[in-house]
């Protein structure tokens, strides 16, 4: 990982301190984004012919880790990992019991973000340091809805999340 992160550069006077890939004046944020909407591996290595296949890997540097509470099915945390992405639930690490407290210590200290039905963590990250949070206000709904639910609104969370969004609210 410090091999790939090693060819981001940010200079300021090159794409107004964007980070960019090798020092080209492809932006970082402008792969993630397209990630993000569902382009593909092989169609951006095509758009872009002077990045590398290991720096678009979604599986190497644009994985988002997720720790996912305990009121959703683990179908969720298969459904993220599917996506390319880390994601536990409390029971996977040992903290199927824990409290709030203990919830969130672990998520900033392994960089996960909280994905929630509880407003607690919501109301935490607005005003504390921490984890971002993925607070889920759809009610309870049985696993195919909910996958399909996040499955359309996916790209635009996802994005958010990777702009460094503290509370992202998906309705």
């Amino acid at each position: 990982m410090s091999e790939l992160l090693a060819r981001i550069t940010i200079r300021s006077d090159q794409c107004h301190g964007w980070p960019c890939i090798r020092g080209m004046r492809i932006r970082v944020a402008d792969i993630l984004e397209m990630l993000a909407n569902g382009i593909g591996q092989d169609e951006i290595l095509r758009d872009f012919p002077d990045l590398e296949p290991s720096l678009s890997r979604r599986n190497e540097i644009f994985r988002l880790k997720f720790l996912i509470d305990a009121q959703f099915p683990q179908a969720l945390a298969e459904w993220l990992r599917g996506k390319g992405h880390e994601a536990v639930s409390p029971k996977d690490i040992g903290l199927r019991e824990a409290n709030d407290a203990t919830i969130w210590s672990h998520a900033t200290a392994t960089g996960a973000i909280i994905v929630t039905k509880d407003e607690d963590f919501a109301s935490l990250a607005a005003t504390r340091a921490g984890p971002a949070v993925l607070w889920v206000r759809t009610g309870n709904l049985v696993t195919r809805l909910l996958l399909s639910h996040l499955e359309a609104v996916w790209p635009q969370t996802e994005a958010y999340l990777r702009d460094g969004a503290r509370v992202v609210e998906l309705r």
